[in-house]
């Protein structure tokens, strides 16, 4: 599979799907935890969800 080059507004950088990070959204309610993950830019935060989701950075970052 090739690389996909991934463009944030924030910047010119180009960046690969291991370079985005996963913010955790989790949170307690009365019912117990809700486990909530969003992938977002390294460098501003922004949301990338649209360009790679959670299992694909992660599977990127161990390198399969």
């Amino acid at each position: 599979m090739g690389r996909r080059m991934i463009k944030c507004e924030c910047s010119d950088e180009e960046l690969e799907i291991e370079d985005l990070e996963i913010e955790d959204n989790s949170f307690d309610h009365a019912f117990g935890t809700k486990y909530e993950y969003e992938v977002t830019c390294p460098n501003c935060q922004a949301s990338m969800g649209e360009f790679a989701s959670v299992e694909e950075v992660i599977e990127a970052k161990r390198g399969y």
